[in-house]
């Protein structure tokens, strides 16, 4: 029964990743931003899932590694992708809140001018990095190890969370289109609207 469900969720997770990758090759936009590269190594994370628990399932081992599929599961796929979408969503919103009531009476930002790219992208990649490393160390039985990657994603994910307050504070936000007149500054957690 295990193995019928586990074929039905790779079977599942094909058909999913199918689409996606439909999604992605009709965008009109080529380069990806930053949001929709981290979510497609979320997704990663959750095909890794499959993949492994398939192996470990034919290999009998699954109890012994759950840990670290669940681990990968929450963190790698779940917190990732919460992360990488939340890396769109907080500026598009902020955006909203502090440009709309200005829109098309006053030169304002991209959205994009909302956040740097390049400084978050190593935020992300150190997420991602100790998500992975911490697995590896879960499936070796390393625990010591496993404690100090778990820090860097901790640490990572502190780094995003400034990249979200920097958002809300339009602190990159370059200084003539910071705050044109009638422009709404944002509180930091609670939206105006």
């Amino acid at each position: 029964m295990l193995l019928l469900a586990g074929a039905a969720a790779l079977l599942s997770l094909a058909a999913y990743g199918r689409d996606v990758l439909g999604l992605y090759r009709i965008r009109k936009r080529r380069a990806l931003e930053l949001n929709t590269r981290m979510s497609v190594l979320a997704l990663g994370s959750l095909v890794a899932v499959a993949i492994l628990g398939a192996a470990f399932a034919v290999t009998g081992s699954l109890q012994s590694h759950a840990g670290a599929l669940a681990f990968l599961v929450a963190v790698g796929w779940l917190s990732g992708l919460v992360l990488a979408n939340l890396y769109k969503i907080v500026p598009f919103l902020t955006w909203l809140e502090t440009y709309g009531p200005v829109m098309g009476r006053a030169p304002t930002p991209r959205v994009q001018d909302l956040v740097a790219e390049r400084r978050a992208s190593k935020w992300f990649g150190l997420f991602f990095a100790g998500t992975w490393g911490a697995t590896l160390l879960l499936l070796l039985d390393a625990a010591l190890g496993f404690r100090i990657a778990v820090a860097v994603v901790t640490l990572a994910t502190l780094g995003l969370a400034e990249e979200f307050v920097r958002a809300r504070r339009l602190a990159d936000v370059a200084e003539p289109l910071r705050l044109p007149a009638g422009a709404i500054v944002p509180h930091l957690l609670v939206s105006r609207n």
